[in-house]
């Protein structure tokens, strides 16, 4: 139907996407959602994507510590993914952290979550067949590594 138009996206991508805004000035991260697709069922794969921000006016913005990156990666094999995320952080950058949501595509549940090695509660939805993370409804991540871990 008009309604519903199927996409097709690869295991293990990652796609930031946020609401319309007019300008680079709207625009925060806190109002993202980091939409991940992963097919439990991938024999071996490895994934990366890097998320970049800057003030949106400065040229060279990196250089000038006016910038930040996330290293977003996954590996899966023998049905566990994991993701890494990896900031680098400007050091005059207005915000130090990356503030997000994330949201699981995949298409069955898994048996646990581990955030950092701790295991975390979550909700798989069948119709939408998405994993919201129940005690984290955003990640944040400011200097440090942060590992997700899905089994299934």
């Amino acid at each position: 139907t008009l309604d519903h138009i199927p996409i097709f996206v690869r295991s293990g991508s990652f796609i930031p996407m946020s609401s319309i805004i007019q300008s680079t000035e709207q625009y925060r991260d806190t109002a993202a959602i980091l939409h991940f697709y992963i097919d439990p069922n991938a024999v071996s794969e490895l994934t990366s994507f890097v998320w970049y921000e800057d003030d949106g006016a400065t040229f060279d913005a990196e250089s000038k510590g006016l910038a930040k990156k996330l290293q977003c990666s996954s590996t899966t094999q023998s049905k566990i993914c994991t993701m890494t995320f990896t900031p680098e952080i400007g050091a005059n950058i207005w915000e130090k952290y990356f503030n997000f949501k994330l949201l699981i595509h995949t298409s069955t549940a898994p048996k646990q979550i581990l955030i950092a090695g701790e295991k975390v509660k979550f909700k798989f939805d069948k119709n939408t067949e998405t994993i919201q993370l129940k005690d984290h409804p955003k990640l944040k991540i400011d200097n440090k590594e942060l590992q997700i871990e899905i089994q299934w």
